[in-house]
């Protein structure tokens, strides 16, 4: 027998009959109509390594040898790839290399820290590619900025159009660049299936979630019911029409990382095709009595060097532009008995803390021992763990939450007292808050000297108030860390204040980023405002520690 290389990169036995048993079992598979053994995965292969001809081995040498430089051209910072642009408008270095990569890959995930110009470099692989149809899936609050940075990057004259209420009319003869929102792709889906040369799902970490179809039978008629996220469903069907994906995100994981599956589906990528599979590789899962629980993460740096080869490329502040702006957090502790509460209020505060940190202390102990291996009490130990998670839910949503909203409006006063002495020493500010009615007190007290975008603020407003605000017309913007934590940008601050946390360490640091300008060099410093012992400030540092997790596996990519 003889392994070989054919010219598609398969490793194909040259074998007899008697040979098949090895070679099925080793991983290989047959083809009918070529009447040979066949696989495309190196490791089967290396199983019959024994069997090497001298040109399969010239092969491997070669294929290493790629894949090492993948793994550098995905953190490269300096290219001089030519990319076509207007008079007057250049790109960094790192954007040149980010253009080249784009160009070089077919379906990739541009994973740089925020600010880095991902849209830039989008539209710069565009003026190098010249696709004809290009489809931009993005947050709503960003397709106005999607609009204006095509209008003022792209060389070719391209029929840009924003759908909403209406679906444009294609340019027949031309070349069409259509931007639509997450939220409104059910609408518009049965137009959308149709050619593309290229699809760029933005913060396409917004498809972490999975979606899936089942078909069932209502009143004789075979129809058709989404289970899971619609969006992430949709985004997969509409996958399949495009010549090329392109994903863009600066937070390729969230919470943990098997939420890059579903967005691998969508770019066709290998690790992609099997959920079992991935999971089997890359995720450890423990059974419970009536679910499968992932509770850990295994060969991170296998998985990092698979995404590094020709699919991901990702650069940080610090790799691609030293003068940019450092972030400097500080924690603002306030006194419970500064803040005006009644004594009712503080106690139950106090029974609160406690309790929750007990709950999480006995789900934490409870865990240990069913991962001990202590097989006799599993079941009890498991039921109980349902049991008091259960509870710890209940008490978040519920009354943690209420109290954390209380906490939150009542520091309203001190955050102004704050903010003010503040004012006297820099120009602007941004607040950030999690509760609207704590945002809604802020601006009825600044009035038209702040900005406000909370969730229902119309397109329109937060575009002008933006500009009015990075023009130095407004001296405050008071913005929702969820709605105003991605897509928009007030640099021209230099202090960013948080009234209060949200749940997710990823969010508040998306939030910070929106002061970040990468042609600026100032440094940006954040305030967060906890009521010290109570459970503000224990939510405080279960963040920063879920943070930690966050960044200690996110280095391992």
């Amino acid at each position: 027998m003889k392994i070989v290389v054919d010219g598609d990169g398969k490793f194909v036995a040259l074998s007899s009959f008697e040979e098949k048993d090895l070679l099925k079992n080793s991983g290989f598979y047959w083809d009918s109509k070529l009447r040979k053994w066949w696989t495309n995965d190196v490791e089967k292969a290396m199983l019959l390594s024994d069997f090497f001809d001298q040109s399969t081995w010239e092969y491997l040498v070669k294929l290493e040898e790629r894949k090492q430089q993948e793994m550098v051209e995905s953190s490269k910072t300096y290219s001089d790839f030519h990319v076509p642009l207007p008079n007057g408008i250049s790109l960094y270095p790192y954007q040149r290399a980010g253009v080249e990569f784009l160009v070089k890959h077919k379906n990739v995930m541009l994973a740089d820290e925020q600010r880095l110009g991902k849209t830039y470099q989008t539209l710069g692989f565009v003026n190098v590619a010249r696709p004809k149809d290009v489809l931009i899936v993005c947050p709503a609050t960003v397709k106005s900025e999607w609009k204006y940075n095509a209008e003022k990057l792209l060389v070719d004259e391209y029929n840009i159009q924003v759908i909403g209420k209406d679906f444009p009319l294609p340019s027949v003869n031309g070349r069409n660049f259509y931007i639509i929102n997450y939220d409104i792709l059910k609408k518009w889906e049965p137009m959308l299936r149709r050619k593309w040369d290229v699809i760029v799902f933005d913060e396409s970490h917004k498809l972490k979630n999975k979606g899936w179809a089942v078909k069932k039978v209502v009143d004789g008629k075979e129809v058709v019911e989404i289970k899971g996220t619609e969006r992430t469903y949709i985004a997969t069907q509409l996958s399949n029409y495009a010549d090329k994906i392109i994903l863009l995100t600066g937070t390729p994981i969230m919470n943990r990382p098997d939420e890059f599956f579903t967005q691998l589906k969508i770019a066709k990528h290998p690790l992609g095709r099997s959920w079992k599979k991935f999971a089997d590789r890359f995720l450890i899962r423990e059974a419970r009595s009536n679910w499968v629980e992932t509770v850990g993460y295994k060969n991170l740096e296998e998985f990092s060097q698979i995404l590094r080869q020709g699919f991901m490329m990702r650069r940080t502040r610090e790799q691609v532009f030293p003068q940019l702006p450092t972030k400097t957090r500080e924690l603002i502790p306030v006194d419970i008995n500064d803040i005006e509460l009644t004594e009712e209020v503080k106690m139950r505060l106090d029974e609160l803390l406690r309790k929750y940190d007990g709950l999480i202390r006995n789900i934490e102990q409870l865990d240990a021992e069913v991962r001990s291996g202590n097989n006799e009490n599993r079941k009890e130990w498991e039921e109980k763990i349902k049991q008091l998670k259960g509870e710890l839910y209940e008490m978040t949503v519920g009354e943690i939450s209420h109290y954390r909203k209380i906490l939150s409006e009542k520091k309203v006063n001190l955050t102004i007292k704050f903010v003010y002495d503040l004012l006297e020493e820099v120009k602007q500010v941004v607040i950030f808050g999690h509760y609207t009615s704590t945002l809604l007190k802020l601006k009825e007290h600044y009035g038209d000297k702040a900005g406000l975008l909370i969730g229902d603020t119309p397109l329109k407003q937060r575009e002008e108030e933006r500009i009015q605000f990075n023009q130095g017309e407004k001296e405050l913007m008071i913005v929702s860390t969820r709605a105003g934590g991605e897509g928009v940008s007030y640099s021209s601050a230099d202090i960013g204040v948080f009234i209060d946390w949200d749940w997710n360490p990823k969010v508040m640091e998306q939030a910070e980023d929106r002061l970040v300008d990468i042609t600026q060099n100032r440094p940006k410093m954040y305030y967060y405002i906890i009521v010290d012992k109570t459970i503000d400030a224990y939510i405080a540092k279960k963040i920063l520690e879920k943070e930690a997790l966050i960044n200690k596996v996110m280095d391992k990519i």
